[in-house]
């Protein structure tokens, strides 16, 4: 069980009864990761509510230390200068038995990249992405102890690589979660296939010969919506962007953070297809 299922297990101690079945939760989100498929209805829920969990104190502006100034640790520095070192391990801290390794095929070769190069190029160029993508008055946090703008682990047992975030305006709030992996092998992104029940699908074929499927999906708490863009890439990369408007009340019961979720598909598309999000660079 990894860091995710702790964190919402914690969450569910000596909680009022929720409308979530954790543990059919649970084996939705390893279920889904092991086929290293679309994140269904109850997967989106999980990293919904384990980024709301670990969620820091709001930072305000992208990326800024508001105290001096200065770029917070983990942001990339001026263009040119080198990036600045990871802001969290990684590698995620298992709270149980490591997942045994996936060996599902892949349409290419595996990346060679080190995971240490890998998280530090990829947290830069996410961070790039957010700050040209996020509309004006929505800031982003990060979610790892020690860093105020999201960083990438890499996830040894599934060779993926994530990163969580915290949305916010000056009334609203909401999670993104974004995974970068190798495609499998016969892996299409098709909505009769990978969309929920009762979802909003639409696939498109990018000018490059890619693919990009977006979604959303309504959920079992009222006003609650799920979207999610995910990108084939043709170099062999899969993308994958997340966000809600989903949050865990004072009762510890999910309720709206937001009256919509704090980015458009659009957005979530223009952001999973940022160039830089590739492990064949």
């Amino acid at each position: 069980m990894d860091e995710l299922m702790r964190e919402l297990r914690a969450a569910t101690m000596e909680a009022p009864p929720s409308r979530i079945d954790l543990d059919r939760l649970i084996t939705t989100y390893h279920r889904d990761r092991r086929r290293r498929g679309w994140m269904t209805g109850g997967a989106v829920v999980a990293v919904t509510l384990a980024s709301v969990l670990v969620a820091p104190p709001v930072v305000r502006g992208l990326g800024v230390d508001t105290s001096s100034g200065r770029p917070a640790p983990g942001w990339p520095g001026p263009a040119g200068s080198p990036t600045s070192p990871a802001c969290a391990p990684v590698t995620p801290k298992p709270s149980g038995p490591t997942a045994p390794m996936q060996s599902d095929p892949t349409v290419r070769t595996l990346p060679t990249e080190a995971p240490a190069a890998a998280v530090q190029r990829l947290s830069a160029e996410l961070r790039e992405a957010l700050k040209n993508d996020v509309p004006s008055g929505v800031t982003v946090r990060g979610v790892l102890p020690g860093c105020t703008a999201p960083q990438f682990q890499y996830e040894r047992s599934y060779r993926e690589y994530t990163a969580g975030g915290r949305l916010a305006t000056a009334t609203e709030q909401g999670p993104l979660h974004v995974s970068v992996r190798p495609t499998g092998v016969g892996e299409r992104l098709d909505c009769e296939q990978r969309a929920p029940s009762g979802a909003a699908c639409t696939r498109t074929e990018l000018p490059d010969g890619g693919e990009l499927l977006v979604v959303e999906t309504p959920d079992g708490v009222p006003g609650v919506v799920h979207r999610q863009a995910v990108v084939a890439r043709t170099d062999g990369t899969t993308v994958t962007v997340t966000t809600s408007n989903a949050e865990v009340g004072a009762n510890r019961e999910p309720t709206r953070g937001a009256r919509y979720p704090l980015l458009t598909v659009g957005q979530l598309a223009a952001l999973a297809q940022a160039p830089g999000l590739t492990l064949y660079p």
